[in-house]
């Protein structure tokens, strides 16, 4: 079958090597890594596979199940992400 145009991995919970495999893969599809407070930060080895990430494929989510909450999580997702890049908050916008 076609793929879509991008792809986004939600809540992506695998490792830095498996990222650079999707990356490295002869797809025509963007690959997007989504990640989020609520389910990608339970785990230690999420600002490692962050860092791994090309900056341009990087996309804050919140996985809340509703919009209570949502702007308090992705502004949190956000300075982690701008911590494990070495990144403004300005820079990460």
């Amino acid at each position: 079958g076609i793929l879509p145009s991008k792809i986004a991995l939600h809540s992506y919970g695998g490792t830095g090597d498996m990222a650079k495999a999707f990356l490295g893969k002869t797809l025509k599809s963007t690959i997007y890594f989504g990640f989020s407070v609520a389910i990608n930060m339970r785990s230690p080895k999420t600002r490692k596979v962050i860092e791994s990430i090309p900056d341009d494929r990087l996309l804050p989510e919140t996985d809340l199940p509703s919009t209570e909450g949502m702007e308090e999580d992705i502004k949190e997702m956000y300075k982690i992400i701008s911590e494990v890049k070495g990144w403004t908050l300005e820079e990460t916008n």
